[in-house]
């Protein structure tokens, strides 16, 4: 007997198998629920709804809000920069004097905080890290404990 064979044979069987089953049938709640749920989605305000859903008003009105934060994204650090070099002399460059004051402020606060307390935050934030993770897979793993539940 071929493998080709031994496939059919056990599509057969498990053909078989399936048309045996008894039907099952749906809930006699399922349709009175999911009714429910259609009538209370439809019933949700416009901004509750996807954006296809939104009125074109507000959609066009997103739109020219997004460029608008998209221009001002772009255009932010251009303003600081300029405000940075009103104080600089002009022999230095932009990058040098930002690059001069990030470094000024870093070695100014490293200097102020004991290394006890560097490594005492390292170890709360890992503490922290380590907890949530925990939980999280914890809900996960009882997520999935209830949902395995129901379904049987």
């Amino acid at each position: 007997m071929t493998d080709l064979d031994q496939e059919k044979s056990l599509e057969r069987f498990v053909d078989r198998v399936l048309r045996e089953q008894p039907l099952q049938s749906a809930p006699s709640s399922l349709a009175a629920r999911v009714l429910a749920e259609i009538e209370q989605r439809e019933a949700r305000a416009w901004w509750q709804m996807g954006f296809q859903a939104w009125p074109p008003a507000a959609r066009i009105a997103f739109w020219i809000a997004s460029l608008a934060l998209i221009a001002f994204a772009v255009e932010a650090p251009e303003w600081m920069l300029t405000a940075v070099d009103l104080e600089m002399p002009m022999s230095v460059s932009r990058g040098l004097a930002l690059w001069q004051a990030l470094m000024t402020i870093g070695s100014s606060i490293s200097n102020s905080i004991p290394a006890q307390w560097t490594y005492a935050v390292l170890g709360v934030i890992a503490v922290m890290y380590a907890t949530c993770f925990g939980a999280g897979a914890a809900a996960y793993r009882a997520l999935l404990d209830n949902r395995q539940r129901l379904a049987r």
